[in-house]
């Protein structure tokens, strides 16, 4: 039953694809918005996550109202997301680099100019899978850590996408041991470290609540002395896409390996929450950050 399952799911993912290409690019987004509409309406469970971790990060900033709009949004920006990693094989590097304005090109070159590597932090905000296209598109060589889906097949498809586009794939699976190899190559390995870490974590302040967070990039950083940038996508009504990063990240080793990577990581931490209150409708708010917390 569940071979059956993921052959249906891995079926449907292929037909949107075949949709989302044959669709000129205004009609796209708007067919990538309404899967949104549709995954917002049919999600109940993860529709009603998103609207309780919104009500615990902003509490009394917004009201009821604003919380179901902010809701609709993050769906709304799955489906876009989706749609446009769908149509990668329809762009060339020149066209992704023509959809993402950007200040300050020379930070990647700067942080791989000591030959360390760079750790790029990221977050599931805007188009995330974009952002590692993007950064490889600059002519920056980056492997991005993914976690391997259970469907092999619908794995397999999405791993083509990513690679069409010159990123190199570290699954989590056999992440340090990658992750250190991909470093001493003088390489950025970008990682999504915005969700619940449990036990292995450390605890970090986030919009005002302790949640635990993966220790695992400020940890390798602190023993490799490399540097820890940060940055997202952040989406543009036109389809555009606004890219910010900045770093690196203050790293300071004080004898107390715990202590500096509680440092690091909540530093970290600081700056996802600033990045996701300048467009919260842009955060995938449906996984539960803060599951023992009250």
């Amino acid at each position: 039953m569940q071979r059956l399952s993921y052959m249906l799911q891995t079926l449907g993912l292929k037909t949107a694809a075949a949709i989302a290409r044959a669709l000129p690019e205004a009609s796209a987004r708007e067919f990538g918005r309404t899967l949104g509409i549709l995954g917002h309406t049919l999600a109940s469970g993860r529709r009603e996550i998103a609207a309780d971790n919104i009500r615990r990060a902003l509490g009394e900033e917004v009201t009821e109202a604003e919380i179901g709009a902010l809701v609709k949004q993050v769906f709304e920006n799955i489906g876009r997301t989706a749609v446009e990693v769908f149509r990668f094989p329809l762009l060339s590097q020149k066209e992704i680099l023509a959809r993402v304005d950007f200040a300050t090109p020379d930070i990647f070159d700067e942080a791989l100019a000591e030959g360390k590597g760079a750790i790029l932090l990221s977050a599931h905000y805007g188009n995330w899978e974009l952002f590692g296209a993007w950064v490889a598109a600059l002519g920056q060589p980056i492997d991005v850590v993914v976690k391997p889906q259970r469907n092999t097949s619908a794995d397999a498809f999405y791993n083509t996408l990513r690679r069409a586009n010159g990123v190199g794939i570290i699954p989590t699976r056999k992440a340090s041991r990658e992750i250190i190899r991909s470093l001493r190559r003088n390489r950025l390995v970008a990682i999504l470290a915005d969700q619940y870490a449990g036990n292995d974590g450390v605890p970090v302040e986030f919009f005002g609540r302790q949640t635990a967070t993966h220790r695992g990039p400020a940890a390798i950083a602190l023993k490799l002395g490399c540097p820890i940038l940060h940055g997202v996508l952040i989406r543009q009504d036109d389809g555009r896409h606004q890219a910010l990063a900045g770093g690196p990240l203050p790293i300071e080793s004080t004898g107390s390996l715990d202590d500096d990577i509680l440092a690091v990581t909540q530093a970290y931490t600081r700056v996802l929450e600033g990045y996701i209150r300048r467009q919260p409708g842009q955060w995938l708010w449906t996984h539960r950050r803060w599951k023992h917390s009250s």
